[in-house]
């Protein structure tokens, strides 16, 4: 990990305030306008309440209320469903670090991404992330999935 900062497990009372409100953000200024922002944080909390799905915070070293990155992913099947880095931490390798230290996810081989946002598809043109959306299935009205 890159001095200064820690990786730790998902702690949803002291994270999930924090955690939320950066994936709400990070949906609503660079995802499909078309988005319900409502449904997606319900899925996302859902996905992250699932006993398949990890989900690891980057804290600084000396103080674990400082958040600097995290990431949730469904390690069976090598699938980020999100991951945020906060812009001053940005461009320092812990990204790469963060999804590293999942259970079984290889980012060097095409990683399916659930939840796509601009910052994701500009970062998939980057070489050093083989990255691309994986699109939700969608929910009929009687909670289907639908194709």
């Amino acid at each position: 990990m890159i001095d200064g900062f820690t990786i730790v497990p998902y702690d949803r009372e002291r994270h999930e305030r924090w955690v939320m409100a950066t994936f709400e953000k990070s949906m609503r200024e660079g995802a499909d306008r078309l988005l319900n922002l409502h449904a997606a944080r319900l899925e996302m909390r859902d996905y992250m309440r699932h006993p398949s799905t990890r989900t690891l915070v980057v804290t600084a070293a000396d103080d674990p209320d400082v958040f600097a990155a995290w990431a949730s992913a469904v390690t069976s099947t090598s699938t980020v469903l999100f991951a945020f880095t906060a812009k001053p931490c940005r461009r320092q390798g812990i990204m790469s670090d963060l999804l590293d230290s999942f259970p079984g996810m290889d980012i060097s081989w095409e990683t399916p991404v659930i939840f796509w946002t601009i910052d994701a598809a500009s970062i998939a043109r980057n070489e050093n992330y083989r990255i691309y959306h994986l699109p939700r299935p969608r929910k009929e009205p009687n909670g289907n999935e639908s194709d």
